[in-house]
């Protein structure tokens, strides 16, 4: 399973795909990053085996494809603990929960299209410095606006005085399962409980439209604020997958 992130740049042509086995029975990605940010590689298949196997295969042509690009740093995502020669820097963690244990609340406000440029505001200040959700363009929010998954019922807001203050923006995904697919609280807002009322929302939304009873989540490992708050609303992890962090490719 690859990230929205990445599936975003290769739905609009930015990025490359390498196949392994014939039919392919994994693959490996290399996508540019957002602005300044580092490029970005992750490894799909069906087994450990097939991903393993497509690693060591084309590792070094990835390195070459990145350095012909003028990708000079990457991360690459290795959830199955065989990539090496790079300098971990963090995980990133998919937490679940069950929506029948959520609790039932209203959803309150939705967003338009006259909300998006202190929607793309607030996010960047949100995620300053983060590798995918950070330092997005307006193009960038747009690129994810057309994804068949987007519903604008699905991105609920918290507003002050006019101005946004947050956001949790849900996504369902093909085989039903719900996600809190970015959760951003205006950083003056911080620790007032905005966020954990901003995801009940969300679990309460996910739970209405969808028959799945699984809504997930991903976090970094350590993002000590969220994964209290994650915790506090029953959610428990169930993958962990490291980054890595190549330079001077």
């Amino acid at each position: 399973m690859l990230s929205e992130h990445t599936r975003v740049r290769l739905s609009e042509g930015q990025g490359l795909v390498l196949a392994n086995g014939q039919p392919p029975d994994a693959l490996i990605t290399l996508v540019p990053g957002t602005g300044d940010a580092a490029g970005l590689v992750e490894i799909a298949g069906e087994s450990v085996q097939s991903r393993r196997h497509a690693w060591e295969k084309a590792s070094e042509e990835v390195f070459q494809l990145a350095r012909d690009r003028g990708i000079c740093k990457i991360f690459v995502l290795d959830r199955d603990g065989f990539v090496s020669g790079g300098a971990e820097v963090d995980s990133v963690l998919r937490l679940s929960c069950q929506l029948s244990s959520a609790r039932q609340v209203d959803i309150g406000e939705t967003a338009s299209d006259a909300d998006l440029a202190q929607i793309l505001d607030l996010n960047n200040r949100a995620f300053a410095g983060h590798p995918e959700n950070g330092n997005w363009s307006l193009t960038d929010l747009a690129l994810r606006l057309r994804q068949p998954w987007f519903r604008w019922d699905g991105l609920l807001l918290a507003r002050e005085a006019g101005s946004v203050s947050g956001f949790c923006w849900t996504k369902i995904h093909p085989d039903g399962v719900g996600e809190i697919y970015v959760l951003a609280v205006h950083p003056e807002r911080a620790g007032e409980g905005l966020g954990s009322s901003l995801v009940e929302r969300g679990l309460s939304y996910l739970k209405s439209v969808t028959t799945a009873d699984e809504a997930i989540v991903y976090t970094s490992a350590g993002n000590d604020v969220a994964r209290r708050l994650y915790d506090s609303l029953g959610f428990d992890v169930d993958r962990e997958t490291r980054r890595l962090r190549f330079d001077s490719l």
